[in-house]
């Protein structure tokens, strides 16, 4: 080739063009041999890789689909896909599909066609799936007056809702049972300290608690004890901070905690209490991570307790999210709350996630509902809570299944009551 001898199976060349391979006979006469080389078109005609709004899809190579399961209320009539194709081009039916650009109804199963470039072709079917946002079932509306900032805790396989507020100054000390399996109401011993609103409540083993709150002229931080097997309410060592309404309080394990909350003949608080039901005893621990407030809401999931949203006085509603950590006493910020700020929402947890949901923003009630997955600490969307938008609801869960009720907007009250299943 040139003035280049060529050894067979050992001189290499560039075949881009046409390479002469110049053959010399024993009689030194030639004969001139032009090479040329094509490569065969591509055969390759895979989606590699495909997501909608950041949800990555599972594709199943074999069966030629991709499954994406997107978050409750997710608008698919208009979804753009990211993929990444070994093809030449992607249609769907005859539209030519951009990466990142091109929009698609996903309504129904969605065909993508790759071409590869030797002109075969590969479909692919597209599965969108939308979460269930779970289910909103009305209940026996609450036993009681309708009433708002009101207590409300569960214990074993019954829920229970205590005190609070109709609004024209009458407080109430009135204590109610709720039978899940039954779906009835049961008024019990009333509650025996004085009538208020805005107070706390947690159950720790067999046990309910009740403390702090407000009476419209004076705040409390007295702290007591319900039994349900004798019926009977005990009252036990005032909570160890400042007298104070609108904190948050839950449980874990054995113990009981109460945080925030404001007086305001001396401000809002930060401070964090650990109260030991054996000892009879309040324990300061770690200030709440976050800003002085009240009107925040408050649960526990396993191990870890968890702390958010609510209101400054002349500083913004909240939306920021603690977690807690009663063994190295120490608060941790996590994913904001999913929805807007507010505050005087309702929290709970169900198994191992966490709920939040309702509340007061600066000039509107909210009925929108978030799960929290804190493996993951990140926030879903889902279904809207069953009754009319409001703030100051009590909420608690039994078993797998979550209640919400009572409650108040303005001034309409309400006693309907609601079981949320995920």
């Amino acid at each position: 080739v040139g003035s280049t001898v060529q050894v067979s199976g050992t001189t290499a060349h560039n075949f881009t063009s046409p390479v002469t391979y110049t053959v010399t006979a024993a009689d030194s006469s030639t004969q001139d041999y032009t090479v040329v080389v094509t490569v065969a078109a591509s055969p390759a005609k895979a989606i590699t890789a495909f997501s909608l709004a950041g949800v990555t899809g599972t594709i199943n190579e074999t069966a030629k689909t991709i499954a994406v399961t997107m978050p409750y209320s997710t608008n698919v009539t208009s979804l753009v896909a990211t993929f990444s194709t070994t093809g030449a081009s992607v249609k769907v039916g005859s539209t030519l599909q951009i990466t990142g650009t091109t929009p698609n109804n996903f309504i129904s199963p969605v065909t993508y066609t790759v071409t590869a470039a030797d002109a075969t072709t590969q479909d692919y079917t597209v599965v969108v799936t939308v979460t269930s946002g779970g289910t909103w079932t009305q209940k026996a509306d609450f036993g009681g007056t309708a009433r708002g900032s009101a207590v409300g805790f569960s214990i074993g396989s019954k829920g229970y809702i205590v005190v609070g507020n109709n609004g024209s100054g009458l407080n109430y000390n009135d204590f109610w049972e709720y039978d899940s399996a039954a779906n009835t109401w049961t008024q019990k011993a009333d509650f025996s300290g004085k009538a208020r609103y805005g107070a706390i409540g947690f159950s720790i083993g067999s046990k309910g608690y009740v403390g702090t709150g407000s009476d419209g002229t004076s705040y409390f931080k007295e702290f007591w004890e319900y039994d349900p097997a004798a019926n009977t309410w005990t009252q036990k060592a005032d909570l160890g901070g400042a007298v104070r309404y609108n904190a948050v309080g839950f449980s874990i394990g054995g113990k009981g905690y109460i945080g925030t909350g404001v007086n305001y003949n001396d401000g809002f608080y930060k401070d964090f209490w650990e109260y030991d039901p054996v000892a009879n005893t309040w324990t300061q621990k770690a200030d709440f991570g976050g800003t002085a407030r009240d009107g925040a809401v408050g649960f526990s999931i396993g191990s870890k307790g968890y702390t958010g949203t609510g209101y400054g006085g002349s500083s913004p509603l909240y939306k920021d999210f603690w977690e807690y950590d009663p063994v190295a006493n120490t608060w941790t910020q996590k994913a904001d709350f999913g929805g807007t700020v507010r505050t005087s929402t309702v929290g709970f947890s169900i198994g191992s996630k966490g709920y939040i949901g309702t509340g007061y923003g600066w000039s509107s009630e909210y009925k929108d509902f978030w799960e929290y997955d804190p493996a993951a600490n990140t926030w879903t969307q889902k279904a809207d809570f069953g009754g009319t938008a409001r703030g100051s609801a009590v909420g608690f869960s039994i078993g797998s299944k979550g209640y919400i009720g009572t409650g108040y907007v303005g001034s309409s009250y309400y006693k309907d009551f609601w079981g949320y299943e995920p």
